[in-house]
């Protein structure tokens, strides 16, 4: 009846659902999420060109009409010497009208102004389109596939996806609509002005503007190769530049390999050139910037940098912020869950710890910072413990985030909870977590039930029932349980073995008994003098609660003796202590809660002379 205690290592009874394999599934669902994003985002871009593509069409076919206006035409000075020659040559004598007079040519302030708003809000336009398509390319590179497995494509996106976020692609793409509507408002300012004329105030706006434009193409084209050149990190663990374009990449690869023969012989002089020399080559075999990226993945998990010896490649950072944004961005769905909790298991210890450690950063929550603290306290010692044992500390602080509220983690909780508590001696807060399932466990002998029907329609098994008593048995002994657990453990063991509150004992259950009543036993000699009365009290409520007056203890122990004379030795220990006490009376009339059952003295009395025949019962 799985009374062989549940232990680290073991094979597991009641595991997490794992639906193929953990890496996919995570993998399948960053790859939504960011497919989604960049869908939006492209929709938006695509929408914003063609808007800006006419809208540059309109402002256009305005400003081929205004620039007219900022030189001297031709044409009008030609018309007024034509009509002045044909009125000299009708009459000689009449003087030349004021009005076919030619003026000096000058250009107003009104044409100068609309001008000036007309062509900046033709640039602002176009800008709009040369940025959009940069940041298309830059998308296109953040969702190239790499072909590479489950686990390293995750740890990939999560280098990639923390480049583009820190150096805010998501902000610019932002910028877009607004520069779209500026270029609107110029364009109406304008028109509503209708004058302007080309001259050097005009060229000096319209040039900034265009400076700074080609200013912002520069960077973003220069930025990647730049970051390469200039990065202090060995281990590249900063957020990779995400400016990647066919330009950018062009403007790469030209500076590299400029840069490669010079830094050759400064190296060779230096002798340090054999060193140095696979890093270098390894810099030029890349071909594309999907290739650069997964050198950046490689030297970012090398534990050690000898470019002699091969990297040794750990779990670090990228897999680790991975996970806990997964965990972060999907775990109010359990399909999420699971593969994370596979996942975890896969990875190096330092790094799922880690993982689990970020999922209990919440600000304002204290019991998580609790948890948190007590969770690095117990990995960073890990002197006494193997690795099974660190995996089911970590799983089960990673369960323990959401067995309430997905009640389908509950009973690998609790397994792995027991497990814990049956293979090593750790510190809180496993103990207190136990007191949870034990509540849970005898909910139905609580003034308030603690959790749904459905969390205790989960754990209502015999078989977990069994092996969180047999992990009190071992606690007990410890003295590691409060009198409300012990409390709870005797109610757990009368549902165990009087199910629905049966008038004849459990006879297949009754084979693991006989422990728990010898560790109660021990337990009642334990603690303070002061509040003995307590745990006397508590251990012989249990027995009289699950030795009803209607079960045969003669016939009991026919069937069980081994057991039931381990029972009559539990009778007589409390017997004898309560006469240390002051008597049966002084014990009994004490109460711990105000729902104690009240038992008379002779009622005691009689359920100790049901046990005087049985070996032990008189010892």
């Amino acid at each position: 009846m799985g009374e062989k205690p549940w232990r680290c290592g073991d094979t597991r009874h009641y595991d997490i659902p794992k639906n193929g394999d953990g890496w996919q599934k995570c993998n399948e669902m960053v790859e939504k999420h960011d497919n989604e994003m960049c869908d939006a985002w492209r929709d938006e871009v695509d929408k914003l060109l063609i808007f800006a593509g006419l809208f540059s069409g309109v402002v256009t076919a305005f400003t081929t009409q205004s620039y007219q206006w900022l030189a001297e035409q031709s044409a009008d000075s030609s018309a007024r010497l034509l009509s002045f020659i044909a009125t000299q040559v009708a009459n000689s004598t009449n003087p030349l009208p004021p009005s076919l007079a030619i003026p000096e040519f000058a250009v107003t302030q009104a044409q100068i102004r609309i001008n000036v708003v007309w062509f900046l809000s033709c640039t602002v336009s176009l800008t709009t389109v040369l940025v959009g398509i940069l940041c298309l390319q830059w998308l296109r590179e953040f969702q190239r596939d790499a072909a590479v497995p489950h686990k390293e494509a995750v740890a990939l996106r999560q280098m990639r996806y923390k480049g583009l976020t820190k150096w805010h692609v998501p902000g610019i793409l932002s910028i877009l609509p607004l520069l779209l509507q500026l270029s609107l408002v110029l364009f109406f300012i304008g028109l509503l002005d209708l004058l302007w004329s080309l001259n050097t105030p005009m060229a000096a706006c319209v040039s900034a503007v265009v400076g700074m434009v080609m200013l912002f193409l520069i960077a973003t084209t220069a930025l990647p190769a730049l970051q390469q050149a200039s990065i202090s990190d060995k281990h590249l663990r900063v957020p990779q530049c995400p400016f990647k374009s066919p330009q950018s990449w062009l403007f790469y690869r030209v500076g590299r390999w400029l840069c490669y023969l010079p830094l050759r012989s400064y190296l060779l002089l230096k002798k340090q050139l054999r060193a140095i020399l696979p890093y270098l080559h390894e810099h030029l075999r890349d071909n594309s910037w999907l290739a650069y990226d997964k050198r950046w993945r490689k030297v970012r998990d090398a534990e050690n940098l000898s470019w002699i010896d091969p990297p040794t490649i750990r779990d670090f950072d990228d897999i680790v912020h991975g996970l806990y944004w997964i965990n972060k961005t999907f775990a109010h769905s359990v399909e999420a869950i699971f593969p994370v909790y596979h996942s975890l298991a896969e990875l190096d210890i330092p790094a799922a710890a880690a993982t689990v450690s970020e999922c209990y950063r919440k600000r304002g929550d204290v019991i998580r910072l609790l948890n948190r603290s007590s969770f690095k306290a117990l990995m960073d010692d890990q002197s006494s413990r193997n690795e099974m044992q660190n995996r089911d500390i970590i799983a089960a602080y990673y369960l323990k985030l959401y067995q309430d509220r997905h009640l389908v983690l509950k009973t690998g909780y609790v397994e792995t909870v027991i497990r814990i508590l049956n293979t090593q001696d750790v510190a809180m807060p496993f103990d207190d977590w136990l007191s949870e399932i034990l509540r849970d466990l005898a909910w139905d002998c609580l003034p308030a039930p603690s959790v749904t029907t459905g969390a205790v329609a989960q754990l209502n098994t015999n078989e977990i029932t069994i092996q969180t008593l047999l992990c009190v048995k071992l606690l007990v002994t410890r003295d590691r349980l409060g009198l409300e657990d012990v409390t709870l453990s005797w109610a757990l063991l009368s549902q165990l073995l009087t199910p629905n509150d049966s008038e004849q004992l459990n006879h297949g259950h009754m084979k693991f008994v006989g422990g728990l009543f010898e560790a109660f036993e021990v337990w009642l000699s334990q603690g303070t003098e002061t509040y003995r009365w307590e745990r006397v009290k508590v251990c012989m409520e249990g027995m009289i609660r699950l030795f009803s007056s209607s079960i045969d203890i003669a016939a009991l122990d026919a069937v069980c003796p081994v057991q039931m004379a381990k029972a009559a030795g539990l009778v007589r220990a409390l017997d004898v202590h309560m006469s240390w006490l002051g008597g049966t009376a002084a014990v009994l009339k004490r109460k711990r809660h105000e729902w104690d059952k009240t038992y008379e003295v002779g009622e005691w009395d009689s359920f100790v002379s049901r046990f005087e025949g049985i070996e032990g019962g008189d010892g």
